[in-house]
């Protein structure tokens, strides 16, 4: 007998009803012995459901949904890792309001993210950014008019600083139907990607993804050198629309919703995560590959010398809580159950406790931005003509040190020249604000919303420019003008009450 499809959906919440009514249970007081081998049967495979003969397992359903499942999950550990962050907050406070008990010498957090599924994701011909025979191979599912995907730049250029060479990075466009923009950038950024300048033109559109337009795709790729005529061609016929099609069916198949989603040698997280969230799926990763991790003690490589024996090898290496450098060998034991196993020319190796840990040349912990460690307050000689100061500025200094980039670019050398010519008129959008650093008003740009000068640079009316190049930027002085000739720029602004970093490098 046949039943119609529709008499099936009639049915089949009647049958469901049926099976959990309490009232059916009663008729059913003494199940017999078939129904009690059938139902511990049925409870040892972990069965749901039973379509006549086939059993249907909850481990067959869990696969289809594993991601959502994460998903609640992970839910789960972020409100536990809040309310626990809010204990340990509470509890250390009353200790130090406690004049007999001492604050607290250790704290160790045990709690730990749920282990994240591994997805199969097939091999693919897209460009990738950075060694192509990284041990970890981050996969990035992002929207260019995401302010998740956004602001998660600054955070993998930090996985970039610190694993180095060890991972690389494969980008996927996943705009969201309500990203009207989505499509068209991202289709603009594999035109660039004809000229090997993919990853400088991606890093140029999230520098401001609010101006997401046909001209801003024509400035980024003027910046770039490229080709004006080959470019234009292949954003006005959506050249690459059959790639991003490939991508969304892609992101269909694995489950994916919103963005920003990264694979970590197939490990499924979701939203935007900080360097170390996503780290320590990556240590998780090192350490199942049998591979060194990053050092967490607080140690900076200095330098390397490489020798023959290798046991005349050397480093020197920073203590970041007394910035003292010693030097060490091999074997050498720089701290408790600390030792140096190896030195290599770019990074040593250390073993502690066990543990292989890596640092890498150049790299410090806890210092994100190496290039503000001059950073000066208004030069000495103005401060005689300002006998009036507001608070002095090292605070503010101190804090940009750990301000991480937000957004990277290149700049035609050329094109700034071209436009410095006109620095007078281009100075005539900066105006003094009410805000006073050691009693020099600092200085607003306005009126540049349809500059292509400065909407190239990233910038916005109403960003308070706080520096150019470590150097303060206020009514008194303006560096911003010399600091656009070097070969490398760094501006610190001030935007709706956050600062932002934006780095600069020009090119011939």
């Amino acid at each position: 007998m046949q039943i119609g499809l529709f008499s099936l959906r009639f049915l089949l919440p009647l049958f469901l009803i049926g099976c959990s009514d309490p009232e059916q249970a009663k008729l059913n007081d003494k199940p017999t012995a078939v129904h009690t081998e059938l139902g511990s049967k049925n409870q040892g495979l972990n069965i749901v459901a039973k379509l006549d003969n086939e059993l249907i397992s909850m481990t067959e359903i869990d696969a289809k949904i594993q991601l959502k499942l994460f998903d609640l999950e992970w839910h789960k550990y972020q409100l536990r890792k809040a309310a626990l962050d809010a204990t340990l907050t509470t509890k250390i406070e009353l200790r130090l309001s406690d004049t007999d008990v001492s604050a607290p010498s250790d704290i160790e957090i045990l709690l730990t993210p749920p282990s994240a599924p591994r997805v199969h994701l097939p091999q693919t011909d897209k460009a990738i950014k950075g060694s192509p025979d990284a041990e970890i191979k981050l996969s990035l599912f992002c929207s260019y008019q995401s302010s998740h995907c956004a602001r998660l730049q600054p955070e993998l250029r930090e996985l970039e600083a610190r694993y180095g060479q060890l991972v690389n990075l494969v980008f996927y466009d996943l705009p969201q139907t309500f990203h009207r923009y989505g499509q068209a950038a991202a289709n603009a950024n594999l035109c660039a990607m004809e000229s090997d300048s993919q990853w400088a033109y991606q890093a140029a559109l999230y520098s401001n993804i609010n101006q997401l337009n046909r001209e801003r795709y024509l400035i980024i790729a003027n910046q770039l050198g490229l080709d004006k005529s080959s470019f234009t061609h292949c954003i006005d016929l959506n050249q690459y629309q059959d790639k991003l099609d490939a991508d969304r069916e892609l992101a269909q198949r694995l489950g994916l919703g919103n963005v920003p989603v990264l694979f970590v040698n197939g490990l499924y997280t979701k939203g935007a995560n900080t360097a170390d969230g996503y780290g320590y799926y990556i240590n998780q990763e090192l350490i199942r590959l049998g591979l060194p991790i990053p050092s967490s003690l607080p140690l900076g490589l200095i330098s390397t010398s490489i020798n023959q024996p290798k046991q005349d090898s050397n480093a020197h290496l920073k203590d970041l809580n007394t910035q003292a450098v010693t030097e060490y060998k091999h074997g050498d034991t720089i701290a408790k159950q600390v030792t140096l196993a190896t030195i290599e020319p770019e990074r040593v190796l250390l073993n502690n406790n066990g543990q292989m840990e890596f640092l890498l040349l150049k790299q410090t912990q806890n210092q994100r931005v190496a290039s503000t460690d001059s950073m000066r307050s208004p030069s000495t000689e103005n401060k005689s003509n300002h006998p009036h100061r507001g608070a002095d500025s090292s605070a503010q200094a101190e804090r940009f040190k750990q301000l991480p980039t937000t957004a990277k670019m290149q700049l035609s050398k050329h094109w700034l020249s071209q436009h410095l010519q006109n620095k007078e008129k281009l100075a005539q959008h900066f105006h003094a604000t009410e805000h006073q650093i050691e009693g020099v008003h600092l200085l607003k740009l306005t009126e540049i919303d349809r500059s292509e000068f400065y909407k190239t640079l990233g910038l916005q009316s109403g960003d308070v420019v706080l520096q150019a190049n470590n150097q303060w930027v206020h009514e008194g002085a303006n560096p911003l003008w010399d600091a656009l000739a070097q070969e490398e720029i760094t501006l610190l602004v001030m935007r709706k009450g956050l600062p932002m970093r934006f780095d600069y490098k020009t090119k011939p």
